[in-house]
């Protein structure tokens, strides 16, 4: 039987095709390897040996060195043998990289007593002006003060587009900064974050998640707002979701009527595991039973209904009706449905 031969050319073998990519996909395919594996792409050949120095995403992980993450103490001091590993690398990663500006800094580092060389590294990521700036510190002791973001005035504007730091100080200038030095900002994630700013005011942010036990952030709780806080309350013409969890409502209501008079664009108010330890009839608090005070509202589209869910009868829900109806947009209802067993709250923070 006659072989019959391909009209299409079989590529010789040993042909290196992806060396053969632009630098640009080159780049592409680094982003996606752990900063150490990207490095050694320098040794493939002589067409990778620079590369390197121009991708435009940096990630140094501790948990890309096993044995500086989980580094521990011996005979009384510090055994920093794997530590430096990891120290030499990260120094020399961002010391020699070239490229101008940066898509993506990242940074997710713990141990202990290396703050001089962490606020070095962010810095040095910083410099590098990126368009998202990822800060996690872990088992640090202390927190460790953010430097100040992007490049100085005299220079290009600030590329930040995604924020997020978790274990960082952030002091009082943090939100001014954000608010007039980043002009591209749009998603801010800050967690077990030190806040010490009131505020945060920005034309460009479309999403902002804090979530700090830390002392600073009482500062920023929207709680038995003063006759002149009313006045200043700003009009956030873009949010479009609001969750208050556990809340005390019979505090906050004033807190969520304000939201809803400066959020035009509201489509979805969720009240998740919230108290209701009495109820607003002749200004005489009626103390509610246990198994009534934690009661949760389901999310309402467009304001136009709140639900509440209860179990047995109880004579205060007229009073409750009453009360969340008055916090809702003109011809927003109040529903209620008494449910067969009780909510289980056994598993509820």
């Amino acid at each position: 039987m006659a072989r019959i031969r391909s009209s299409r050319k079989q590529a010789p073998t040993g042909v290196d095709r992806l060396s053969a990519l632009p630098d640009e996909l080159l780049h592409t395919v680094m982003s996606f390897l752990p900063a150490p594996q990207a490095v050694q792409t320098s040794e493939l050949s002589q067409r990778w040996r620079e590369l390197w120095r121009t991708m435009p995403c940096l990630d140094i992980d501790i948990r890309d060195f096993p044995s500086a993450a989980s580094f521990r103490k011996m005979d009384g001091g510090p055994w920093d043998g794997p530590w430096r590993k990891l120290e030499n690398f990260a120094t020399n990663l961002l010391m020699f990289h070239a490229a101008p500006v940066l898509d993506r800094f990242r940074l997710h580092v713990s141990g202990k007593n290396h703050q001089v060389e962490l606020e070095r590294w962010i810095r040095r990521g910083i410099k590098h002006n990126p368009a998202v700036l990822e800060v996690t510190l872990t088992s640090i002791v202390g927190m460790i003060e953010l430097p100040s973001l992007g490049p100085s005035a005299s220079t290009a504007a600030c590329r930040l587009k995604r924020l997020h730091l978790c274990r960082v100080s952030l002091d009082a200038g943090f939100a001014d900064h954000l608010g007039t030095r980043c002009p591209f900002l749009e998603d801010v994630e800050l967690k077990g974050c030190e806040c010490y700013f009131h505020e945060v005011v920005s034309a460009t942010l479309k999403n902002l998640v804090i979530d700090s036990d830390g002392v600073g952030l009482e500062e920023m709780q929207l709680a038995k707002l003063t006759e002149d806080e009313k006045k200043t309350f700003p009009k956030l013409h873009n949010l479009k979701t609001l969750l208050m969890g556990e809340c005390n409502m019979r505090e906050e209501f004033d807190v969520l009527r304000f939201f809803l008079e400066n959020v035009p664009s509201l489509e979805k108010v969720t009240l998740r595991h919230c108290e209701y330890p009495g109820v607003w009839k002749d200004d005489v608090q009626q103390d509610l039973p246990p198994q009534y005070r934690k009661l949760v509202c389901y999310e309402s589209q467009d304001l136009n209904l709140i639900d509440i869910k209860y179990h047995n009868e109880v004579s205060w829900l007229p009073d409750l009706e009453k009360a969340l109806g008055a916090v809702g947009r003109s011809g927003c209802g109040v529903a209620s449905e008494m449910m067969e067993t009780p909510p289980d709250m056994s598993h509820s923070k």
